[in-house]
């Protein structure tokens, strides 16, 4: 894995002026760090051009090969209409630079969509099912194809490591795990674009349209991959976070009754939304009460 690089504030104003258009002239420039991962670093720029302001997004990859895709994913995006026919925003492609692994987006402006859900969930995630089907249907050439079976084999040693760290987790996994086996779909004859990382906190609400963020792992694949991530944080949250969300029912109905073809996925978003959350549960081993309540909730639908 590459470090993160991190260049000096006259390296940061160079790449900035670079990427203004002909005849503007960076006037003053200040950044505020939004993330600082091992794998990815999060900037937001404030920008003085020309007598005005403005902000841009810059993200830093340890990789060359994710920023180069995320910027093909956005470029396709923008060019195919997706934005208009699926009502929503994306981040634009301001610039990309190499040497740095750099890719600088627009800023998109909206509110996070999690505190509004309790007032506004079904309006806000019906939106953000149409939007997703835009996403979907748009052409992009990309080399990774996510599987089920690839799916498997990571819930599996995920699986593993929860049953090493949290020993009552043991006899929930076991059936968990031979049944979501049995149940597993087909690859996809053709796979798609999916987002790969569906959820609420990729997505703001603004104006009553919703915008898109972090195509980083996106990927081609089944497009219920990304509707039953979506619906697998909706459920996480309802049962780890109750007074903060409103009831689950309706907000999982909202997403299937406007995404095209819902019904004939349905066995197929349901088995990826339970992979997600078995995957939940790893992610909480430091939580065992958390974990072990999200693999019961499991179990319980299907007693």
């Amino acid at each position: 894995m590459s470090a993160v690089f991190r260049p000096s504030p006259s390296e940061t104003e160079a790449v900035l002026i670079g990427a203004l258009r002909p005849g503007e002239r960076l006037e003053r420039w200040q950044e505020q760090v939004l993330s600082a991962r091992e794998t990815r670093r999060v900037v937001r720029y404030h920008l003085r051009v020309g007598g005005r302001e403005e902000q841009l997004i810059g993200k830093y990859y340890d990789q060359q090969a994710t920023a180069q895709k995320t910027a093909r994913v956005l470029a396709a995006l923008a060019s195919s209409g997706c934005q208009r026919r699926g009502n929503l925003l994306l981040p634009r492609v301001i610039a990309y630079h190499a040497p740095y692994r750099l890719l600088l987006l627009s800023d998109v402006p909206g509110q996070p969509v999690l505190p509004l859900l309790r007032g506004s969930g079904t309006t806000i995630l019906a939106a953000a099912a149409r939007a997703l089907s835009a996403v979907h249907a748009t052409p992009v050439m990309l080399d990774a194809v996510a599987t089920p079976a690839a799916l498997l084999a990571d819930m599996r040693a995920q699986a593993e490591e929860l049953a090493r760290r949290v020993p009552a987790a043991t006899p929930l996994l076991e059936p968990l795990l031979v049944r979501l086996g049995c149940e597993a779909p087909a690859a996809p004859e053709m796979p798609r674009l999916v987002h790969g990382d569906f959820g609420p906190a990729q997505l703001l609400w603004h104006e009553d349209r919703p915008a898109i963020l972090d195509f980083d792992k996106a990927t081609l694949g089944d497009p219920a991959l990304d509707l039953g991530n979506l619906l697998a944080q909706l459920r996480r949250r309802t049962l780890l976070e109750p007074a903060a969300m409103p009831a689950h029912a309706p907000l999982r109905a909202s997403v299937l009754a406007v995404y095209p073809g819902a019904a004939e996925l349905g066995a197929r978003i349901r088995w990826y939304e339970e992979v997600v959350l078995l995957r939940k549960a790893h992610f909480l081993m430091q939580q065992p009460r958390a974990a072990l309540a999200l693999l019961r909730s499991l179990g319980e639908r299907h007693s």
